[in-house]
């Protein structure tokens, strides 16, 4: 199972939460408006078959300290590979949110999920990262694409491509964040 979410708002502070594999046949997204404006919010998720095979897994329950963005990762085990993720915050403030989330390639080729929660909260918070693991499929692979510079309060857009004949089946992003990214302040006049 994987996921998308899609919010229908272009607001710096409407953010992403939670997301993550809600146990069974169910996804869940939990999304903040810090915004200025309401907004609407859809959850996808891309099934497939359940096998005996398919798990799982969580690492944590991790510390997001106040003010910072901590990376933390959940290992698929020995025999399978990566093919979605996910993370569950322990906080329902709308200044803590999903940095990054993303297929990570771990030594000796064992591959796991990864996620950075940032927290601009006063609080420290706690998340857990999920990974849906499965064995190998024909053509699985993980590809990254080039990293892409971004100007201060934009979005942009980037795109990686799959080798040879085989598709993305799912994906994510990994920012390049610093401690100072963690919020961001605006001006009420």
């Amino acid at each position: 199972m994987l996921f998308r979410s899609v919010i229908d708002t272009t607001d710096l502070g409407v953010n992403i939460n939670s997301s993550y594999p809600a146990g069974g046949d169910l996804w869940m997204a939990d999304v903040n408006n810090a915004g200025t404006t309401d907004t609407n919010f859809t959850v996808y998720a891309v099934c497939m078959a359940h096998s005996a095979k398919y798990r799982v897994v969580s690492s944590g329950p991790w510390t997001a300290p106040s003010n910072w963005v901590q990376s933390e990762a959940a290992n698929c085990p020995a025999g399978t590979s990566v093919t979605g993720g996910g993370a569950i915050s322990g906080s329902n403030a709308t200044d803590v949110n999903i940095n990054s989330s993303t297929p990570n390639v771990l030594a000796h080729g064992h591959t796991a999920w990864r996620v950075a929660m940032s927290s601009y909260d006063p609080s420290d918070s706690s998340f857990t990262v999920y990974a849906v693991c499965r064995p190998k499929p024909a053509g699985y692979s993980i590809q990254t694409g080039a990293p892409v510079s971004m100007e201060s309060y934009q979005e942009s857009q980037a795109i990686v491509t799959c080798p040879g004949a085989s598709v993305p089946i799912g994906g994510g992003g990994f920012t390049d964040f610093l401690t100072s990214d963690v919020g961001y302040w605006r001006s009420e006049e």
